[in-house]
């Protein structure tokens, strides 16, 4: 697992090292580990044809970081991202990968507001949008 903008400063390092440092930086260094593992299971998630129960055991698991988090670091726009894909992947293990749900409509439309995508016209750069009817 190797992020894009490490290739800049620091090729030989190992992108889950990065992913860690991030972590620790970011929430706490008592939840980097636990991080790590939900990001794993977002790689192993990425194809929405293909999530599995790893899907579940993350949104599990970032249920249990929260708990360790403080105030500010919960309410950050950094963790609600994370909390919300593993939303969406449990979500979309659940309606085996169907758009539908007020769970689902409801996470798309925080991501859209944090994204400031509001007015964007594409999926790569919004994402999806759920009308009412298929979120009953």
């Amino acid at each position: 697992m190797k992020t894009c903008s490490e290739f800049f400063w620091n090729p030989a390092h190992p992108a889950i090292e990065t992913v860690r440092e991030y972590a620790a930086f970011e929430f706490s260094p008592d939840v980097a580990e636990e991080v790590v593992k939900v990001v794993d299971a977002f790689e192993k998630n990425h194809h929405r044809g293909e999530i599995g129960p790893s899907a579940q055991e993350a949104f599990d698991r970032v249920h249990r970081i929260e708990a360790k988090l403080t105030p500010q670091a919960r309410a950050a726009w950094r963790w609600r991202v994370i909390y919300l894909r593993a939303l969406i992947d449990r979500e979309m293990l659940r309606t085996q990968g169907k758009l539908e749900g007020k769970a689902l409509q409801e996470a798309f439309r925080e991501l859209t507001a944090i994204y400031h995508a509001e007015n964007a016209h594409s999926m790569p750069i919004r994402p999806p949008q759920i009308s009412d009817a298929d979120s009953k």
